[in-house]
Order: structure tokens, then C-alpha cells, then sequence
């Protein structure tokens, strides 16, 4: 009686330290639900500055026009009496970045306004200088309403309307340029609440009306306004306006100004540039066609042209230069070089290989040049060498670096001929320099051209646009119009450096000469920044509006373009050279219109975009769900009492949940994404992966499946001992823990960031709520807990997998049909490559990796082996192996059938699909940004649980391990109830463990390291399949032979992974087969001695 009731305490005890964490978790999530209930549901740090009942906190100037405001309904109220400017302002007067929100109403005719960094006006010309947004109604004047007004004391004042964007010099001189899709009169609801958003960062400043965008400006003047107080306005007498729900989010203060411009854009795509000026090259002209790139810490722009003295429709010559500037990244200062180029140069193309900027071609003002030299910064001065000159002389071509090899495409023989080139070279720099020479490769199916746009990704080259020339009727060259929108893909083969071309969809626009190479954003985007979409009229130049501004983002998985907001005002967006440049990218100098170059050095940077505001009904689905997953593990420890029942659930678990739990175990957060993005991607090749259970499952049920239960065992690994000895046992234990250890932080990180790069979940709260609900329910309910929870999470992942299928399908015109029609005219559906190349994804490789990766999953890995041994019988597990088998293949015909589906949907609607960072983000995009509510939150729920599934079957199925075959085999003898407790501690231990180190990765750069751990660990599960193998199939071997296969099968993977180019996929048939062909050759050599005593 004592006894029971001591267990019934403890086990109390540890259902109420559940509930009170699973409360707290819960709690989280209904909190997070009512923030995204509120206005502001992304706001994030934005704090109430107006309580709503009294003015505290607000002081009115002058002070007797404090009777003007008072409090009704929950709004401010202002009225205007007999002075004709009254300010109500907030106490804090020293405010510098912040974002202010606000809701206003006019319930007469008038004006009002705010003051933003207002301060008092010593000159007594009005109450305060500063920055001042017009709210005024329409009727006041044109475009006042969400203008900007300059109050200044010693200063002209600009006028900044509706619509515009306004850059202020630092001499004074204005640029402005229209804001497309800005708010306008219709958007304005007069006499009703309209929504306010100003954002002041640094020098630049936006009003945002109605989630539209008004205008901005940037002040680069000296004196520009860094702080000061927030000041609402009564404009004149008779006036009565009404704010309401004013909240203010302080910002760090920017080091450097401008960090950002952002204009609206379709959903999902948004501006995911920011966009920052580097200090200006040391000249007052600029330049275009320069050469650029980096060399140990500093960037260097070399040569380039200008009209120095006068506007070229002034008369003015251009000019060639041969001078270099070198930019100290860690100063942020350029200087002159004392090194000259060999001579005057611009318009070649310049790349960066491994420290050394290679620049190729371009002209001297009066020919073609065949020169290529690197350029070599050593941190005091520049190195000159000479590389292989071209073929025959190349100006205004285009060209990128693609691996170690440079290529170029078109251009002019001859800066005043008449014809363009379609020549396409290649230079290999990796091979030695002896033997380096450019290649002739062959031409694009399209016309010759010159300034067109390079790109290299994933291994291939792009060409996009440019211009044809011919001959005017005085025979100078005459550009074609229009300029080309056409656009190639060239896909090298390795062995020779030669490969097809394809075409490609059109541009939207011409954008010849834009930046180039053209730039990558996220993962998969490619953008051009500006062009020329057609040539400048000489009679025009002077009142040229400047070439686009306009983004273009191509996306060459669907082959698509869309629209991706602009380059900031003053950039560069012709004959400027593009750099990368520590995960961002620079554009060098350049012409902003004809004739007309800037000094200015911009850095874009990708910042990855978020879906819409997670929203209130998808945080209570997903602390409902997560609910649920703890309450299971609480029903389930009242049944904890043994060993026995916390390894293999009492052997009472039905044989379905056993087979729909083996199903889980393999479906980890990882595979759920990653399935549908590499089929989204490519196509079904690794769909043939999948079809390998069919061929591994006979072989466990009617030969590994007797195997296991016949010895009654716990630790698969029981049976390693009973036939080849101890130390075997160890090592095949060992090597399980070694890769469950190693991938549990992966398994936890990888989902986490994913959903939180696109649900704007914070990635700590991801991995912390998905370690500690895990470790919290496995705790608890053991196997039973696991492999229930993993019931659950096959019939939302599958569910959440067929909701997705169906809403493609009904937002696809034509449907399911036209998807899978479309689908299959771009060859989405391929399963094989029909070659025998063993180093990529060929049949022979997919094949072997199909058997090899099944066995090894299917009869080595002690989680899934433990689900066959917790059912009552034989003939249970054997139905618990067919129901994972039958069931896998139609689920990944189902995964990889929603990455066809996304492919098709994306393809129709380019500009919502946002540029992602990682390609395993597509699915957790549509999820978050397409899923209705509630929908959006219980497949976020699944994908939770799917990562909790996998590191919950690691951490129970190591503590298994560890407690069956190191703890009580290599201890004393313990209690079963010892044991109990050394196995729940251990595994709360384990999944503590877990959730640190993914934490830990989420804050270190030691992913590679993680990848490198995984690659050696991972050798393992081919040998291990090998041993199981001889184990099963052989009697001559012994402990001494398998070790031999063991040292054989290691040495041998290690030589294939670290010297060899096979495909990772052949790993696990080769170290099994080498384990196993070894084992037998040397027991066939040297056979054990007859009196040699063999394990049972």
C-alpha cells in the first residue's frame, strides 16, 4: 500500500509539473492570440503614448490654447479657437527613429498635421522648426493632404506633395521622382477615421496613409533635424479634428542613414531589399563602365568614362580614365591607388576570383582592347598579372563568373562598327596557367547584341536583354529599337566546358545595360536593377527623366518575371558594374540618366519577407493542438509502470498505430518541406526513393521481423551480441546514439527557422516550444505517448498536404486537371535520368538508393525497430510493417504532387511568390500567406509536430539504448523501477540537450561544422546494414570477421565521401555491401577455429 502510493505521489507530481508547463505554453499562445486580435498585430515593441481617458503625458503650446484639447470617446479632441495654430505635443521632445502610428478623423472643413522632430523656433517665424506631415482634406489645395512640409528657420523650404519622393542635396539641389502606386484623393475617406503611418529613420522619412504610401523624403543636408518632439496641429480656428489609437515604436538609432527604401508591391513578393550608401567614389563626376570587384578587405573600382567639363548636349568630350580607387571595408573610406590601369579603360567586364579582381576587354576611347590582368590587393598596395587575352578584341560585352570559369557573351569588335557580336567565350581559371586559354563555345539561338545583362546561378549562365546595332543611312551604327526583352540559359557540361542553351521567358521591359551581373535575391531570385528600355533622342538628353528605377525579378525554377519595387533615388541604374560583397551586393558608380554618371556606391541586401500577421485563430488552433499533444502524454504515464511498458508500451499497442507510427518516424518537419521544394523544384526523380519499402518490407517481415522477436529483445542491437559478441553489440549501439545525437538539434532547428522566416514566429520560441512540449509528453507517456502523437501527426500532415492540393486546384484555372496537363508539359513528372552516371541522380543511383536507405532505415534503426517489438505478436508487427509500406507511397506520390502543384500556381501568380532564403520555405509560404485561418494554424500545428515527432523518437529510442545496452548491460544489477527512472531521466536529459543545441545553432554559425559531423556519423548506417545482414544471412563469421567488415566498410566510405564524386545516395549500399562482402572474404580466408565457440 505504501508503495503504491509513494508512485502515485511521484507520478502526481509529474502530472502537475506538465499541467503547469503546458498552462504556461497555452497562456503564451492566447496572449499572442489577443496581440494579433489588436490594430497592430505586427507591431511588436510599439507602446501606447495616449491612454485614451486624460491628456497625461501631453503639454499644449502656446499653453494657453491648452482649452483647445480635451478627451471624448477615447480620442483627443481638438478645436480650434481664436489662435490660428494650436500644438498639442508629447512629453518626450528628444525623439530620433521611431515609427508613429495614429488614427485621425476632420469633422469640419480644414487642417491639421503633426510635427516630427519638431523643436522650438528661435526666430519667432512659427511655434517650431522641424518636419511637419499635412492631414489637411483634399478641398485645401492639389496634393496637399500627405504632402510633407519643411518648417525651417534658416533654410529654403522645398515642397514635397502627395505622391512624391524627394531627395534633398547636401548643396541644396532637389530630385524627385513620382511614387507609383502612392495614395491618392480616392483612397482618402473624408469626415471618417483615416489610418496614419510615419517612419523616421535617420534622414529619411515616410507617410504612409491608409497602408498606402505618400510620400517621402531624404534630407542630406548638413543641418538636417536628428531629434525632437511629436507635436499634433489644430492649423486654424473653427477646426475640429480627432486622434485616436497613437503608438510609437522607438528604433535603434542608424549609423548610417537611408537604410531603406520601400514601396508597396503585390503580396508575397514585397520589397525584401534594403538598400544602404556606401561613402561616394573621391570624384564629383562619377563614372560609368568601370571595373570592380574585391580583394581581401577592400573593393576596388578601376577606369571608366565621364564628360568631365560639359553634358555631352553641351558639347562636352568624354573621357577615359585609368585610375583606381580601393575602398577600406573596415573604414568605410575610399582612396586613390598610386597603381594605374595599363592604359585608359571602361566598358569591359570585370568578375572576382579567389582575391583577385579579373578585368576582361573593354576600349580606350578610340578601340577595342584584348587585355585581361587581375588586379591584387595586399592591403598597401595593388599587384598587377596578366592572364590569357581574348580571342579578338571585346568592348560593351557582358559577362560572370560561374564556378571557376569566366564567360562572355556579345559586344563590339569595334567601339564604332556597325554590328554587335554573338561570340560566347569561356576561360578556365582552375586549370593550371600554362594551359589556360579562352574556349570558343557555341552562340545563344537569338540575335548578336551588346550591353546586355549576365547572371550566374546554380551553376549556370544567364544572358538577358541588350541591343542590336545596324547601319544609319550615314552610316554611323544606329541602335535597333526596340531594345531586346529576350533572355538565354546556358547549362556547361564539367568534362569540356560546352552545354546547351535554352531560352528563356521574355522581360517584362528592355534593360540593356543595367547592372551587371544581375544580382540574387533570396534563394532562387535573380534581379535587374534599372536598364535602358530604349535610346535616349539627342534633342532629349537634357530633359531626360532618367533611365527606370524599376526591379525586375526572375525566378528560374518557373521561369517567370515579376515586379520588385525600386532602386533608391540617385542610384545607378546603367553601366554599372555589380559586386558581392559579404552576403550583399554593390552597385559601383554608373549613369542615373544619358550623360549624367553619379559618384554614388549603393549596397542592396536581401531581407527575407513575412507572411501576413499570423492572426489570432491560428494561435488558438496551434496551443489547442499542442494541447492535445501534452494531454496524451499525461493519460498515457497513469499506464508507466515498468520498463517494459515505458520502452515497448506493455507490447499492447495496436498494430495500425504501430504502422502509421513507423510512417511518422520517417516523416520528419524536414521531409514534409523538403519533399514538395525539390519537386517544386526539379522534378519526381527522388519519388523512386520512395518505392523502395515495397522491395525492403517482405525482407523484414518474413526474415528481420521473426529475427527480432524470436530473442525478445528491447535494443535491436540485443541481437548483434547474441551472434557476433559485446563489442559488436556496443558498436552498432554506439553508432545509433552517435547520429541520433547528431541530427536531434537539426531536426528541431531546420523546421524552426523555416516557419519562422515566413510566419514571423520567433525561431527560439519555435525550437523551445517544440523541444520542452516533446521532451515534456515523452517523459511522460513513453513509447505510447510517442507513438500516439505520431498518429495524430499523420492525419494532419496528410490533411494539411490534400488542403493545400485542393486550394491550388481551385485557385488554378482549369483545376487539378490543367495543373497536372501544365505540369507535365515542362517534364515535372520525370522519375528517371536514363544514364548510368553513378555522381548524380541517375536510375543505377536512385535504385541503389531506394534498397540501401530503406534496409538501413527499415532494419538497423532501433526507433523504428522498437515499433515493431510494441505490438502483442509476429503477425501484428507484420501488419504494422505493410501499414507503413502501403501507406508510404501513396503519401509521397502526395507530397511530391503539392510541389508539382505549387510550381504551376507560382508560375500563374510570379509576383506572390515572395524571394525566399531557403528553397525549403515554398511550402510554409503557401501555408502561411494562402491557407484561410484556422487551416493555416493547424498545419503550422502539424509541421510543429512533426519535428517534435522526430526528436522525440530520438530522444526515447537513445535512451533506450543508452539504459538497455550500456546502463544494464555494463552495470550492476538494478531494479526494474531503477531502471525506470535512469530511462526517464535520460531522456529528459536528451531532450533538454536537444533543444539547447538547436538554440545554440540558431545563434552560432556552426552549421557547416554540424554538416560535417553528420557526413562522418552517416557513414555509419551503411555499415551498420551490412552487419545486420551477416547477422541474418550468414553462420561462418565471427565477432573477429565482422570487425573486419566494420574497419573495411568505414575505410572505404570515407575514401568515397572525402576523394571520389559518387552520389551520397550509393553510401549506404556500398559500406553494406563492403561490410558484408569483407566480413565473408576474410572468414572464407581465415576461418574461426572449429573449437571456437560461437554466440547463439
Amino acid at each position: 500500500m505504501g508503495v503504491a502510493l509513494l508512485r502515485w505521489q511521484r507520478r502526481r507530481s509529474l502530472l502537475l509539473g506538465s499541467l503547469l508547463l503546458s498552462g504556461a505554453v497555452v497562456g503564451f499562445f492566447v496572449a499572442a492570440a489577443a496581440a494579433a486580435d489588436s490594430p497592430d498585430a505586427n507591431a511588436g515593441q510599439f507602446e501606447a503614448i495616449f491612454n485614451g481617458r486624460t491628456l497625461d503625458g501631453w503639454h499644449a503650446v502656446p499653453a494657453e490654447t491648452a482649452g483647445d484639447w480635451s478627451v471624448a470617446d477615447g480620442a483627443i479632441v481638438g478645436c480650434g479657437s481664436q489662435h490660428r495654430q494650436a500644438y498639442l505635443v508629447y512629453d518626450d521632445e528628444n525623439l530620433a527613429d521611431f515609427e508613429l502610428k495614429f488614427e485621425y478623423r476632420l469633422r469640419t472643413e480644414g487642417n491639421t498635421g503633426v510635427e516630427l522632430r519638431a523643436r522650438p523656433d528661435e526666430s519667432g517665424k512659427r511655434a517650431f522648426e522641424g518636419y511637419h506631415a499635412d492631414l489637411g482634406h483634399v478641398g485645401i489645395g492639389p496634393h496637399i493632404l500627405g504632402a510633407w512640409d519643411f518648417h525651417f528657420a534658416e533654410r529654403e523650404e522645398p515642397a514635397c506633395l502627395r505622391g512624391t519622393r524627394l531627395v534633398i542635396e547636401a548643396d541644396g539641389t532637389l530630385e524627385r521622382d513620382e511614387i507609383a502606386e502612392a495614395v491618392t484623393k480616392a483612397d482618402i475617406r473624408p469626415r471618417d477615421w483615416n489610418q496614419v503611418h510615419v517612419v523616421a529613420r535617420g534622414n529619411h522619412l515616410q507617410l504612409l496613409i491608409n497602408d498606402k504610401l505618400s510620400s517621402e523624403f531624404v534630407d542630406r543636408m548638413p543641418r538636417w533635424f536628428r531629434e525632437g518632439a511629436i507635436g499634433l496641429q489644430l492649423h486654424e480656428k473653427d477646426t475640429v479634428v480627432e486622434f485616436r489609437e497613437l503608438r510609437l515604436k522607438r528604433l535603434t538609432q542608424q549609423a548610417q542613414p537611408e537604410q531603406a527604401q520601400a514601396t508597396k508591391t503585390p503580396r508575397g513578393s514585397g520589397n525584401s531589399l534594403a538598400w544602404r550608401e556606401l561613402p561616394p567614389l573621391p570624384d564629383d563626376e562619377g563614372f560609368a563602365g568601370m571595373f570592380a570587384g574585391v580583394s581581401g578587405d577592400a573593393v576596388i573600382a578601376a577606369g571608366g568614362a565621364n564628360f568631365p567639363a560639359a553634358r555631352p548636349w553641351d558639347g562636352g568630350e568624354k573621357r577615359w580614365y585609368d585610375t583606381i580607387f580601393v575602398f577600406d571595408q573596415r573604414r568605410e573610406s575610399w582612396q586613390l591607388a598610386d597603381a594605374r590601369l595599363p592604359h585608359s579603360l571602361a566598358y569591359g567586364v570585370s568578375v572576382t576570383h579567389r582575391d583577385r579582381v579579373i578585368c576582361v576587354g573593354g576600349e580606350d576611347g578610340q578601340r577595342a582592347r584584348t587585355e585581361v590582368f587581375a588586379l591584387t590587393w595586399n592591403g598597401s598596395r595593388l599587384e598587377r598579372s596578366e592572364l590569357p587575352p581574348l580571342p579578338e578584341a571585346r568592348t560593351q560585352m557582358c559577362g560572370a563568373l560561374v564556378g571557376d570559369v569566366i564567360y562572355l557573351a556579345g559586344g563590339l569588335v569595334d567601339p564604332a562598327g556597325t554590328e554587335a557580336s554573338n561570340s560566347f567565350w569561356a576561360l578556365d581559371l582552375s586549370a593550371p596557367a600554362a594551359e589556360q586559354s579562352w574556349q570558343v563555345l557555341p552562340t545563344w539561338p537569338g540575335p548578336a547584341r551588346m550591353q546586355a545583362v549576365a547572371a550566374a546561378h546554380e551553376g549556370r549562365f544567364y544572358l538577358f536583354s541588350g541591343v542590336q546595332l545596324k547601319a544609319g543611312a550615314d552610316g554611323k551604327p544606329q541602335r535597333v529599337v526596340p531594345y531586346l526583352r529576350d533572355a538565354y540559359c546556358y547549362t556547361p557540361v564539367p568534362e569540356d566546358q560546352t552545354g546547351a542553351w535554352r531560352p528563356l521567358a521574355d522581360l517584362p521591359r528592355p534593360a540593356a545595360a543595367a547592372p551587371s551581373p544581375a544580382f540574387a535575391l533570396g534563394h532562387a531570385h535573380l534581379v535587374i536593377a534599372g536598364g535602358a528600355t530604349e535610346p535616349a533622342e539627342p534633342d532629349q538628353l537634357a530633359t531626360h527623366p532618367g533611365f527606370t528605377r524599376e526591379l525586375l525579378a526572375y525566378h528560374p525554377t518557373t521561369d517567370r518575371w515579376s515586379r520588385r519595387g525600386e532602386v533608391p533615388t540617385g542610384a545607378s541604374r546603367v553601366t554599372a558594374p555589380t559586386v558581392s560583397l559579404e552576403g550583399a551586393t554593390a552597385v559601383v558608380s554608373g549613369e542615373a540618366r544619358p550623360g549624367v554618371r553619379s559618384p554614388q556606391v549603393w549596397v542592396a541586401k536581401f531581407h527575407a519577407p513575412m507572411a501576413e500577421a499570423f492572426g489570432a485563430t491560428n494561435w488558438l488552433v496551434l496551443a489547442a493542438y499542442l494541447l492535445v499533444l501534452v494531454g496524451i502524454g499525461g493519460y498515457f504515464a497513469m499506464r508507466e509502470k515498468t520498463t517494459d511498458d515505458f520502452f515497448l508500451g506493455g507490447r499492447r499497442v495496436p498494430w495500425w498505430a504501430a504502422g502509421l507510427s513507423v510512417f511518422a518516424t520517417q516523416l520528419s518537419a524536414i521531409t514534409y518541406l523538403a519533399i514538395p521544394a525539390r519537386s517544386f523544384g526539379t522534378n519526381w526523380q527522388y519519388f523512386l526513393i520512395s518505392l523502395g519499402i515495397l522491395a525492403v518490407a517482405p525482407l523484414v517481415v518474413y526474415v528481420y521481423l521473426p529475427w527480432f522477436r524470436a530473442r525478445e529483445v528491447t535494443s535491436a542491437y540485443e541481437v548483434l551480441e547474441r551472434r557476433f559478441g559485446l563489442s559488436v553489440r556496443l558498436f552498432g549501439s554506439a553508432s545509433f546514439i552517435a547520429f541520433q545525437l547528431g541530427r536531434m538539434g537539426i531536426v528541431v532547428l531546420l523546421p524552426a527557422l523555416a516557419l519562422s522566416a515566413v510566419t514571423g514566429l520567433n525561431v527560439f520560441l519555435c525550437i523551445a516550444v517544440m523541444g520542452l512540449l516533446s521532451t515534456l509528453y515523452t517523459v511522460l507517456g513513453g513509447i505510447e505517448a510517442v507513438i500516439w502523437t505520431d498518429v495524430l501527426q499523420v492525419f494532419v500532415l496528410l490533411g494539411g498536404a490534400l488542403a493545400a492540393l485542393a486550394i491550388v486546384a481551385f485557385d488554378t484555372d482549369g483545376g487539378l486537371g490543367r495543373v497536372i496537363s501544365a505540369a507535365a508539359e515542362q517534364d515535372k513528372f520525370r522519375l528517371a535520368d536514363w544514364q548510368w552516371d553513378w555522381t548524380g541522380d541517375a536510375i543505377g543511383v536512385l535504385i541503389v538508393g531506394a534498397l540501401f536507405t530503406n534496409l538501413v532505415q527499415y532494419t538497423t534503426d532501433q526507433a523504428v525497430v522498437q515499433r515493431y517489438l510494441s505490438t502483442r505478436d509476429e503477425r501484428r508487427a507484420a501488419r504494422a510493417v505493410w501499414t507503413n509500406a502501403l501507406l508510404s507511397v501513396p503519401a509521397a506520390a502526395l507530397f511530391f504532387l503539392v510541389g508539382t502543384a505549387l510550381f504551376v500556381f507560382y508560375q500563374q501568380r510570379p509576383a506572390e511568390l515572395a524571394t525566399l532564403a531557403q528553397a525549403d520555405q515554398v511550402f510554409p509560404w503557401f501555408i502561411a500567406s494562402e491557407m484561410p485561418a484556422g487551416l493555416a494554424g493547424l498545419v503550422i500545428a502539424g509541421v510543429f509536430a512533426a519535428a517534435m515527432s522526430s526528436l522525440d523518437s530520438s530522444m526515447h529510442s537513445i535512451a533506450t539504448a543508452v539504459t538497455t545496452d550500456f546502463v544494464v548491460r555494463l552495470g550492476s544489477s538494478r531494479s526494474d523501477t531503477a531502471r525506470l527512472r535512469i530511462a526517464r531521466g535520460l531522456t529528459l536529459i536528451l531532450g533538454l540537450l536537444g533543444t539547447a543545441t538547436a538554440m545554440m545553432m540558431a545563434t552560432l554559425e556552426v552549421l557547416y561544422l554540424w554538416d560535417l559531423f553528420l557526413a562522418l556519423v552517416g557513414l555509419l548506417g551503411g555499415t551498420l546494414a551490412g552487419l545486420f545482414l551477416l547477422g541474418v544471412f550468414t553462420k561462418r563469421p565471427t565477432a573477429t570477421h565482422a570487425w573486419c567488415g566494420i574497419v573495411a566498410s568505414l575505410a572505404t566510405l570515407t575514401y568515397v565521401k572525402f576523394a571520389t564524386p559518387l552520389a551520397g545516395l550509393t553510401y549506404a549500399g556500398i559500406g553494406a555491401v563492403v561490410c558484408f562482402g569483407g566480413a565473408i572474404l576474410v572468414a572464407t580466408v581465415l576461418p574461426a577455429p572449429r573449437n571456437n565457440p560461437q554466440p547463439s
